[in-house]
């Protein structure tokens, strides 16, 4: 196995309003040793998200108006040329840098898989059990960057991004494998938003990620 076959690895991270967690995850992904850049977007971020991930190591790009997770990642892939992916959410708890390679692994081993999951283990106990019921939403992702290029405008789905990379996979010709990442969670919504706006948020994203997945199976039909 050679991660260097993976060419130039971009480690992509949405974030809005998470000033307080985005450098720490930047921290990690560059402390791997497999990332050669780390790109935030901040989705017009009213606090210090920008400046924090800058100071953490990153390169910004900065939107002036939030577009939703959808068009954070758009934009990031618009505004970056990598050979390999790996998209990480900004809200992560336990990221290490063995992370990494584990992501980064099975696309190292076998060409023909495109696209690999990391799934939250051993975590929060509210976490591991969405992401084991819900796995094809997990925002930890490996991906080649021929396969990103034949998406659809991810700016187009919200929240549902990660049901559209699960449903392109699923029409074929490319693999996809799920892999755990132990010790990895994140913040919950209503622990963020306080419990009425992160339930808001959360019913919202249900609804984009349903909406994603009807289009993207018509469009596959």
């Amino acid at each position: 196995m050679n991660l260097a076959e993976l060419g130039k690895v971009v480690c992509l991270i949405p974030a809005f309003n998470e000033g307080e967690r985005v450098g720490v995850v930047v921290r990690a992904a560059l402390s791997s040793g497999l990332i050669q850049e780390v790109v935030v977007v901040d989705d017009g971020s009213s606090d210090d998200t920008a400046a924090v991930a800058e100071a953490a190591g990153a390169r910004v790009i900065k939107l002036v108006e939030n577009r939703g997770k959808g068009g954070a990642v758009q934009a990031g892939i618009e505004g970056t040329e990598a050979d390999t992916y790996i998209f990480m959410d900004a809200d992560l708890l336990g990221l290490k840098p063995n992370h990494f390679p584990e992501l980064l692994s099975p696309l190292a081993l076998d060409r023909d898989v495109s696209v690999v999951t990391g799934v939250c283990i051993a975590g929060r106990l509210r976490v591991d059990l969405a992401q084991r019921l819900f796995s094809s939403l997990n925002g930890q992702k490996a991906l080649r960057s021929d396969f990103v290029d034949t998406l659809p405008d991810l700016s187009e789905y919200g929240w549902g991004i990660e049901t559209v990379i699960h449903e392109w996979v699923r029409k074929g010709p490319s693999k996809g494998l799920s892999v755990p990442l132990y010790g990895l969670s994140q913040v919950m919504k209503e622990e963020k938003q306080g419990f009425t706006d992160g339930v808001r948020s959360r019913v919202r994203m249900y609804r984009e990620v349903l909406e994603a997945r009807s289009k993207i199976r018509r469009m596959n039909k």
